[in-house]
C-alpha cells in the first residue's frame, strides 16, 4: 500500500510538474535567413560592372520593384521587376479543336480559333471578327494560342504584319444559319503596346563565405564589387564584410552584433576580406574580449564580443528530476523537484520584422506550481503574474 501511494505521488508530482514548465511559451526558431530574402532595394540603386551589362533596359522599359537574396551558403541574387511594353493585338484565342474545326469544315489545329475582339483595339480596328481563324502571322504558320501570343508579344509596338485568316462564310436557311465554306484573308495589322511586370534575376553570384560560428557565433560573407552598392547603396566604398547568420546565444548576439550588420574592424584592425578576418581573430585568440566596429545603417556601431574555444558547446545535468539542468547558447532551463518548486528558462533568438533582424532573449520563471510567474524580452514587455490571475506589467512590446 505504501508504495503504490508513493508511486501515485510521484505520478502526480510529475503531472503537476509538467504542467508547470508547459507554462512557457519560449521559441528558439532562428529567422535569420528571412532577413535576407528578397529585400527590398531602392530604385536609385542601380549598381555597376556585370548588372549594368546583364540588366541594361530598353527606351520603353521602367524598372518597378527590385530586391535581392542572399542565401545560406553565400549565393547573391539581385531580382528585378520591369515594366516593359509587349505587343498587343486585342483578341482573346483559344485552340481550334475538333468540334470548332468539324463545325467550320476546317482541319483540327489547322490554326487558331479567335473567340472575341477587342472593341476598338488593334484587331478590331483592322477587320478581325470573332470565329476567325488565324492561319498565319507575317508569314509564320500558328496552330496553337501559345505560339500566337508569343509572336505578338514579341512584335515591335507599332509594327505593321499581316495575318492570314480563314472566315466562315454562313447563309440564312428556315430554321437555322447553316455555314456555306471559309474563305482565306490576308489583313494588315498595326499591333498595340500592353504594359507588362516582367521579374527577371539582374544579377546572381557566388559570394565567399565564412562561418565563424564556433568563435564568434557569426556567419560572414564577402561583398564583391557589384553586391555592395545594392545592399548597402552607393555611399558605402569601404571594404568589409556583412552578417548573413548568428549562433543565438552565441558571442556575437550577447554583444547585440545582428544580421545584416557590415562589419568593418576587429579591434583596432579593418577586415575588407575574409582571410584578414580570420588572421585577426586567431591572433586575439579565445577567452579574449574585442570590440567589432559595424556598420548598422547610418550608423557606426561598437558591440563587445568574447571569443571562445567553442562557442556551440552545451552542457545538461538531471538528478532523477529533482533538479535538472540544461544549458545550450540558444537554450538553458533549469527546474528543482519536477519544476513544481522552481523552473526557470531562457531563450534566445533572431527575428526579423520587416527585413530588419533583431536579437531577442525571452525569460521565464515560476515558482511553486508557477503561482508567482515572470515573462520578459530583452528591451520587450514584461510580465508579472502572482496566483496566476493578477498580471503586472511594464515595458515596451516588441
Amino acid at each position: 500500500m505504501f508504495m503504490r501511494n508513493f508511486w501515485r505521488l510521484i505520478s502526480l508530482l510529475f503531472v503537476l510538474g509538467e504542467l508547470s514548465c508547459n507554462s512557457f511559451d519560449c521559441h528558439t526558431e532562428n529567422e535569420s535567413r528571412e532577413a535576407l530574402r528578397s529585400v527590398p532595394v531602392p530604385l536609385d540603386r542601380a549598381g555597376g560592372g556585370a548588372l549594368a551589362a546583364e540588366g541594361s533596359l530598353n527606351g520603353d522599359e521602367a524598372v518597378r520593384r527590385q530586391s535581392y537574396t542572399i542565401d545560406p551558403d553565400g549565393e547573391f541574387t539581385f531580382n528585378r521587376s520591369v515594366e516593359t511594353g509587349v505587343g498587343h493585338l486585342g483578341v482573346e484565342l483559344s485552340p481550334l479543336d475538333e468540334k470548332k474545326a468539324k463545325r467550320l469544315h476546317l482541319e483540327p489545329f489547322s490554326g487558331v480559333f479567335v473567340r472575341s475582339v477587342e472593341n476598338k483595339g488593334p484587331a478590331d480596328k483592322a477587320g478581325l471578327q470573332p470565329e476567325d481563324v488565324i492561319v498565319t502571322y507575317n508569314g509564320k504558320e500558328v496552330s496553337s494560342p501559345q505560339r500566337l501570343e508569343l509572336l505578338i508579344e514579341e512584335t515591335k509596338p507599332g509594327e505593321r504584319v499581316e495575318i492570314g485568316l480563314e472566315r466562315p462564310r454562313f447563309e440564312p436557311a428556315a430554321v437555322a444559319v447553316k455555314q456555306r465554306g471559309a474563305e482565306h484573308l490576308q489583313v494588315a495589322v498595326e499591333v498595340g503596346m500592353e504594359k507588362r511586370i516582367v521579374s527577371g534575376k539582374g544579377i546572381q553570384q557566388q559570394l565567399p563565405v565564412l562561418d565563424d560560428r564556433g568563435r564568434t557565433g557569426l556567419k560572414l560573407v564577402e561583398l564583391t564589387d557589384q553586391a555592395r552598392p545594392i545592399v548597402l547603396g552607393p555611399a558605402v566604398a569601404e571594404k568589409g564584410l556583412l552578417v548573413i547568420d548568428l549562433l543565438p546565444g552565441g558571442p556575437a548576439f550577447q554583444g547585440d552584433l545582428r544580421v545584416k550588420d557590415y562589419l568593418i574592424k576587429v579591434g583596432d584592425q579593418p577586415v575588407p576580406a575574409l582571410g584578414d578576418y580570420s588572421k585577426v581573430v586567431a591572433a586575439i585568440g579565445a577567452g579574449h574580449r574585442t570590440v567589432f566596429t559595424v556598420l548598422r545603417g547610418q550608423q557606426s556601431v561598437e558591440a563587445p564580443v568574447d571569443l571562445s574555444e567553442d562557442a556551440t558547446a552545451g552542457s545538461r545535468f538531471n538528478l532523477l528530476n529533482l533538479v535538472k539542468y540544461r544549458s545550450r547558447p540558444e537554450h538553458f532551463e533549469f527546474s528543482l523537484i519536477f519544476g513544481i518548486l522552481f523552473n526557470c528558462e531562457r531563450c534566445s533568438a533572431v527575428r526579423e520584422r520587416d527585413h530588419a533582424a533583431r536579437n531577442v532573449v525571452s525569460r521565464n520563471w515560476g515558482t511553486l506550481l508557477d503561482l508567482i510567474e515572470y515573462h520578459g524580452t530583452r528591451g520587450g514587455e514584461k510580465e508579472l503574474r502572482i496566483a496566476w490571475l493578477l498580471p503586472i506589467s511594464w515595458g515596451s512590446r516588441e
